[in-house]
C-alpha cells in the first residue's frame, strides 16, 4: 500500500492529537499524585508527531506550488512556440506573386500557390464566382497539388455544398473532422486524406467574388485563418482591376 505525503500528514496529525489527548487524560488522572514521568514522555512524543505533520504538510504544499509553477511555465512555452510559428507568416511572397501576375488566371493561380506555401497546405483550390441566369456559380479556376481530369469542370451553384454555402454567407468555414476519403492528396509516394479543411470567401464591396478552399494535415491556427481571410481580400481587389 502506497502512502502519499497528504495521507502521511493526516496520519501524523491524528497521532499528534491522540497523544495530546492521552497526555491530558494522564495529567487529569494523576492530579492528586503529582505529574507522572509518562506525561512528559507522551507530551514529547506528541510534539514530535505534531512537528512531523506540520513539516510534511508544508513540504507537500510547496511541491504542489512548484508543480503548478512548472505547469504554467510549460504552457507559456507552448503558447510562445505557437505564436512564433504563426509569426513566420508573411505577405511578402503573396504580394510579390500578385505584383508579377497580370491575367486573372495568373492572379488566382499565383495567389493560391503563395497562400498554400505559407500555410504548408497539402492541397488548395480557388473558385471564381460568376453570374449565370441570375444565379451565382463558383467555378474552379486554379488548383494547388490538385489532380483534375483534362477537360473536366468543377462548379457549385449558390447553396450547393460547402462552397455554394460560402457564396451565400460569405463566412469562413473550418472543419476539423473530415471523413476518411472526403478528399485525397496524391504524391509520388502515394495518397492520403487530410484532416482539416478551411474555406474562405474572397469578397469585394461586400460581395463574394471568389472562394478559397484549403486542405491540411495539421490544424489551421486562428492566426493562419486570419492570414487567409486577408489574403482573400487582396486577391479579390487584384481581380477587380484586371
Amino acid at each position: 500500500m502506497k502512502f502519499s505525503a497528504r495521507n502521511i500528514s493526516i496520519l501524523l496529525a491524528v497521532l499528534f492529537m491522540a497523544g495530546i489527548a492521552f497526555a491530558l487524560y494522564t495529567l487529569f488522572q494523576s492530579e492528586a499524585q503529582g505529574i507522572p514521568n509518562q506525561f512528559y514522555l507522551l507530551l514529547g512524543i506528541s510534539s514530535v508527531f505534531g512537528a512531523a505533520a506540520l513539516v510534511t504538510a508544508l513540504t507537500n504544499n510547496q511541491a504542489l506550488v512548484v508543480y503548478r509553477e512548472k505547469k504554467i511555465i510549460g504552457n507559456g512555452k507552448n503558447q510562445n512556440g505557437n505564436d512564433s510559428a504563426t509569426t513566420t507568416i508573411s505577405f511578402d511572397s503573396l504580394n510579390a506573386a500578385l505584383k508579377s501576375a497580370r491575367k486573372p488566371e495568373d492572379i488566382m493561380q499565383s495567389g493560391l500557390s503563395a497562400i498554400c506555401k505559407q500555410l504548408e497546405a497539402g492541397q488548395g483550390a480557388f473558385y471564381h464566382v460568376e453570374t449565370r441566369n441570375e444565379k451565382k456559380v463558383a467555378v474552379l479556376k486554379a488548383g494547388y497539388a490538385l489532380t483534375l481530369s483534362e477537360g473536366s469542370t468543377t462548379e457549385f451553384e449558390a447553396g450547393e455544398g460547402l462552397i455554394g454555402q460560402t457564396i451565400i454567407t460569405g463566412q469562413t468555414l473550418y472543419l476539423d473532422e473530415i471523413p476518411e476519403g472526403y478528399v485525397k492528396i496524391i504524391s509520388g509516394l502515394g495518397s492520403s486524406s487530410p484532416r482539416y479543411i478551411l474555406i474562405v470567401a474572397a469578397t469585394k464591396d461586400n460581395a463574394v467574388t471568389g472562394v478559397i478552399e484549403l486542405a491540411s494535415f495539421t490544424p489551421v491556427t486562428p492566426s493562419q485563418r486570419k492570414f487567409v481571410e486577408e489574403a482573400a481580400v487582396l486577391l479579390a481587389d487584384k481581380l477587380a482591376v484586371n
